[in-house]
């Protein structure tokens, strides 16, 4: 089976750059086939988030997103339905 990494273009941006509890974090080169479960409990050492049906029907993964806007200085959440 062919490995993900092989599926990214060589110039492409290998940079992750985000936030998680208002704290930046830099991943330089994160691993493609890492799911955020996996990254906030092993990485990040943040075990609020569970792992449950291993689905997503069951929430016990949820995880909240959301977007800071400097000039409005608001937060904003997508609405899913």
């Amino acid at each position: 089976m062919e490995s993900v990494n092989s599926l990214i273009p060589d110039d492409a941006q290998k940079t992750l750059i985000f936030f998680v509890n208002g704290k930046k974090v830099i991943e330089e080169n994160p691993d493609p086939e890492w799911t955020l479960l996996f990254y906030l409990r092993k990485k990040l050492l943040l075990t609020g988030t569970k792992y449950g049906c291993g689905e997503g029907g069951c929430g016990a993964c949820t995880v909240m997103i959301s977007q800071y806007s400097k000039i409005k200085d608001s937060i904003k959440y997508p609405l899913y339905m």
